[in-house]
């Protein structure tokens, strides 16, 4: 799991710059997450604009997305879907293009 995260963020740190944890806030309901792969983005093909559990994110096998975007992340890549304590969060790179 760690290096999961480790190769995550260092995507994101190469697409968008540093990672801020600092936004960090977690949700007051939802479903616990145990693992990263348990948390997924509230859209498709990276046009998400938040951080769900897996069970409520949308069914994308029919998307057809263009590749212009990571598909498992939001905002076009500025954000990638973690599970930190518990809960399905995201961590969004402050860069300015983000």
């Amino acid at each position: 799991m760690m290096r999961r995260l480790l190769v995550t963020l260092a995507a994101v740190a190469a697409a968008c710059g540093p990672v801020d944890f600092s936004t960090y806030v977690p949700p007051d309901n939802g479903k616990l997450c145990y693992d990263d792969a348990d948390c997924a983005p509230n859209g498709c093909c990276g046009m998400g604009t938040a951080i769900v559990h897996k069970d409520d994110a949308p069914d994308c096998s029919a998307a057809s997305c263009t590749g212009s975007c990571p598909v498992n992340g939001i905002k076009c890549g500025c954000a990638v879907p973690l599970c930190r304590n518990s809960r399905c969060v995201a961590a969004i790179s402050p860069t300015p293009d983000c």
